[in-house]
């Protein structure tokens, strides 16, 4: 059962023991909306007949919460309220107008559900920088390593694309059939249709192996080679494909996960699987600024 946060007493007029009303604040669609992430504030709209509109903002707060609006001068009677969950200066969620009424004493409880507006909502955002996901200086977890020495996957400082930490991944590839993945964000997201995945990355230039690609942990245990997935660019993403891969150049990738809708994905991956054909030495990769979005 969820614990019901209390946003604040909105005091549409002064002094006296007045009825109330208890507006209740839910999310009931997934994925839900967390505070300080998706949304940095609420906001309460307030309107009836012969009244001026009013406006109240309060921090953002877990959902689902309540606010109490109390009866006053001239909001005494009917009236409309409305909830927003805003971060910036845009709506990411709304109510539509919840009509209510003062009772003679006491309280009278409404609820308000929120609704996703048109923009897209972050399923899931790291730029690999204290505080966020991933954001711890230090390795990462290494899925799998095989025909490669001299492997280095880790967040550091040196060489960051963007702020000052990135996802680092270089190795030298010794053997045909080579292979070296690094997880780079834990994640925990039912994908649907349309959702996408934007991130930036940036081969080294002196990195001799082109076949360096993102791949997904899926909880059905296909792949991005599987799924065939692909930036916007028409270019495959799987770590074993060298598809015009750009060597010294920061390129930010958009990737259509629609091929993996409905399945949840546990992980993000960056890494190496070189073929037959493939050139062997080093590889050397850089990552930042990786998001899962939803339309």
């Amino acid at each position: 059962m969820f614990r019901r946060s209390v946003l604040a007493l909105i005091a549409l007029a002064a002094c006296g023991d007045r009825p109330y009303i208890e507006l209740q604040i839910a999310d009931t669609e997934l994925p839900f909306l967390v505070n300080d992430r998706d949304f940095d504030e609420i906001r309460v709209d307030v309107r009836a007949d012969e009244c001026a509109d009013t406006a109240m903002r309060f921090p953002a707060v877990p959902l689902p919460g309540t606010a109490t609006v109390l009866a006053g001068d001239c909001y005494d009677d009917r009236l409309s309220l409305r909830a927003s969950a805003v971060l910036g200066d845009r709506d990411v969620a709304r109510s539509g107008w919840v009509d209510a009424a003062f009772p003679a004493s006491g309280a009278v409880v409404v609820t308000a559900t929120l609704a996703d507006v048109p923009g897209r909502r972050t399923l899931f955002s790291t730029g690999f920088e204290t505080g966020e996901p991933s954001g711890t200086l230090g390795p990462l977890t290494r899925v799998a390593e095989s025909g490669v020495v001299d492997v280095l996957a880790r967040v550091d400082t040196s060489g960051a694309l963007t702020g000052e930490h990135s996802a680092w991944l270089t190795a030298t590839a010794t053997a045909v059939g080579a292979r070296v993945i690094a997880r780079l964000a834990v994640t925990n997201v039912v994908l649907a249709r349309g959702d996408e995945l934007v991130v930036t990355l940036e081969i080294a230039p002196d990195s001799e192996v082109r076949h360096i690609g993102i791949d997904l942990e899926l909880a059905t245990a296909a792949t991005a080679a599987s799924l065939g997935l692909r930036e916007r660019n028409g270019r495959l993403i799987a770590p074993s494909i060298d598809q015009g891969r750009m060597i010294g150049a920061r390129e930010q990738w958009v990737i259509d996960l629609s091929p993996a809708a409905g399945v949840r994905v546990v992980g993000i991956l960056v890494g190496s699987e070189i073929g037959n054909g493939g050139a062997l030495g080093k590889l050397s990769v850089r990552v930042d600024d990786l998001v899962l979005v939803r339309p």
